[in-house]
């Protein structure tokens, strides 16, 4: 996920984000592009844009358009037929093969 560069218009900030999903091996690539608005008061506009320019992105406008863009790949891997980018919801009562508790590997 990428969100752009966002700039101030009035009492709001706007920008554009980028989701791409890759699949290995490779049977699709779906990219999702939009834009993200933040509204607020003039105080808070300029926060938002104080914490844009330290590199700082707040995280209610990352989850916003994570949960947004990630909704949208899910739907669009459903009309073209490959799986969702997401890992499955293990069934309750199977267990795996592996013991609990940490592993090391050298």
């Amino acid at each position: 996920m990428n969100i752009g560069k966002i700039e101030r218009h009035e009492n709001s900030a706007r920008g554009k984000f980028v989701i791409d999903v890759s699949y290995m091996p490779s049977i699709a690539r779906i990219t999702v592009e939009g834009r993200v608005m933040a509204r607020g008061t003039p105080n808070e506009i300029d926060a938002l844009i104080s914490d844009l320019r330290d590199g700082r992105i707040p995280t209610p406008i990352v989850q916003s358009v994570y949960t947004i863009g990630t909704s949208e790949v899910v739907l669009i891997c459903r009309s073209i037929g490959v799986p969702p980018p997401l890992p499955p919801i293990p069934q309750p009562g199977v267990r795996s093969n592996e013991r609990e508790g940490m592993s090391y590997s050298i």
